[in-house]
């Protein structure tokens, strides 16, 4: 088990990311696509209708909820066979979605998104369960996947991004009602402050062996088939994992054969420090995937306004050409936080 230390209140994992990108090179090199390039990150942010747009993608309606929540829908979209929103959270332009449950709905639904919209970056935003604590949100250095030989890397110049605006994140929530939406539920809170771990790997397994199915023309938080209402009127193997979910690796493997930057954010609904004790993992979800849902869609607004900050940055010029060109590397030297004098 990797250790963590602290830094500004961020809590980070060791992890041996040159063994990871080491590791695509010899199993990733040969699935990667010669696609049309995605436009660059940068281009997000812009005064113009019709810009390129960051993806970010939630298995279940109520993941999404808090996203939709903080976004000006401008529009619905289709791709393939789903809804989407279209629209601009703060100034970055986004498109919102759902890819489904397990690893099935997650591959089918993100190789739909890069051909249909051919986003800027992709971020997976949503509940997992976790070695860490409960309402904690995870940021992993890489993600395996049930099945397939290989790590995944996160992009690097995602992964600091993330890391640059942990200095601007809210103090996440720390309780939540149980069980969520009931008339008769009580509050429970988690008797310490959930935060933001970096570091550590992530593991997707499907145990549906397929397409977890959903009840479309139904809203339901978890089940349903159907985007959350908008919040406005529309027209205008690496090691022991610490967070283990059913989607995000197919996401990270499909991006990176694209060569587009992405980033999973996965809050833990089923984890460490539950204060009704040790219940196992499926009564912990039921009663904390809201928590953690919001928790996730904290995180995940505070990357985006940090991309928007980045973007508008005169002095952060040199980082965006760094993101145009894909050197990843490089633009993760540039937004990677200045040590102390």
């Amino acid at each position: 088990m990797t250790t963590a230390w602290e830094t500004r209140g961020v809590r980070f994992r060791p992890t041996l990311l040159v063994l990871a990108v080491a590791l695509i090179a010899v199993f990733g090199s040969e699935a990667v696509a010669k696609k049309k390039k995605a436009p660059p990150l940068c281009a997000t942010v812009s005064s113009k209708a019709h810009a390129p747009v960051l993806a970010i993608l939630s298995a279940f309606p109520a993941e999404l909820v808090p996203l939709v929540a903080a976004t000006t829908v401008e529009e619905t979209i289709q791709i393939g066979t789903k809804s989407f929103y279209r629209g601009r959270m703060g100034r970055v332009h986004v498109v919102l979605g759902l890819l489904g449950i397990g690893l099935v709905n997650a591959d089918t639904t993100i190789q739909a998104v890069l051909d249909g919209v051919r986003p800027a970056g992709v971020i997976v935003s949503g509940v997992a369960g976790s070695t860490e604590r409960i309402g904690d949100v995870v940021i992993v250095d890489d993600w395996t996947q049930a099945g397939i030989d290989g790590v995944t890397a996160v992009n690097s110049a995602m992964r600091a991004l993330a890391e640059r605006a942990a200095s601007s994140l809210p103090a996440l929530e720390t309780c939540a009602l149980v069980p969520p939406g009931s008339a008769s539920g009580a509050q429970v809170c988690m008797p310490f402050q959930p935060g933001l771990v970096i570091g550590g790997h992530g593991f997707s397994s499907d145990p549906y062996n397929g397409a977890a199915p959903c009840i479309p023309n139904n809203y339901t938080d978890i089940l349903g088939c159907d985007l959350p209402p908008a919040s406005l009127v529309l027209g205008v193997e690496a090691g022991t994992p610490e967070i283990q979910d059913m989607e995000t690796a197919a996401v990270a493997r499909r991006t990176l054969e694209r060569n587009v930057p992405f980033v999973g954010v996965r809050a833990v609904s089923d984890g460490a420090g539950d204060p009704k004790g040790d219940r196992g993992n499926f009564q912990q979800f039921f009663d904390y995937y809201v928590l953690a849902a919001d928790n996730a869609a904290a995180v995940t607004r505070t990357v985006v306004a940090e991309l928007a900050s980045v973007a508008k940055d005169k002095k952060q010029k040199r980082t965006c050409r760094f993101l145009a060109k894909r050197q990843w590397d490089k633009a993760a030297a540039q937004l990677a936080p200045q040590p102390p004098h």
